[in-house]
């Protein structure tokens, strides 16, 4: 792991960024102030680049870029991030849960209602090669795994409920 460097701006030490969605552990890391949570990445950010914002101040409220040249002011607290957050998440797994359901065989979904559980080789593939992989309406780095098994969980929920 490389070595984090101190805030230019106060010389206090600043900690990683973590883009993806938090679970517990790294919730309760932002808590301890080990990690900072920005909200979603883009996926148009270039994870290389110089000016991409991968360390954050505490102190100055800073989030910085890897050539510490680049810098954004953070106004919004973490409850309000993570607000926005999964609203986003939630929104796009709705939007390609109907769009699959609205491309399903009516078979399909008896079988699917009859038989619930997630099989990530089997549907959970269908869903990540047919409507994650490439999918420009996607404009957040996801794990392609935890978004189909979301997906399938909401795919069942709207056909259960019908």
């Amino acid at each position: 792991m490389s070595k984090i460097p101190k805030c230019p701006n106060c010389k206090q030490q600043m900690v990683f960024i973590w883009y993806l969605f938090p679970d517990e552990r790294i919730k309760k890391f932002v808590d301890e102030k080990r990690v900072y949570y920005k909200g979603l990445e883009s996926i148009k950010i270039d994870r290389e680049s110089p000016e991409r914002i991968i360390y954050h101040c505490y102190n100055c409220n800073r989030s910085y870029s890897k050539n510490l040249k680049k810098y954004d002011k953070e106004n919004k607290s973490f409850n309000e991030i993570m607000e926005q957050t999964q609203k986003e998440v939630d929104d796009i797994i709705n939007m390609l849960a109907d769009e699959i359901i609205n491309n399903l065989d009516d078979n399909i979904r008896q079988e699917l209602k009859k038989k619930s559980e997630y099989n990530h080789f089997g549907f959970g593939l269908y869903i990540r090669n047919n409507y994650i992989y490439n999918n420009e309406k996607i404009k957040y780095r996801f794990e392609a795994d935890d978004l189909s098994s979301m997906i399938y969980d909401k795919i069942i929920e709207k056909l259960t409920e019908k």
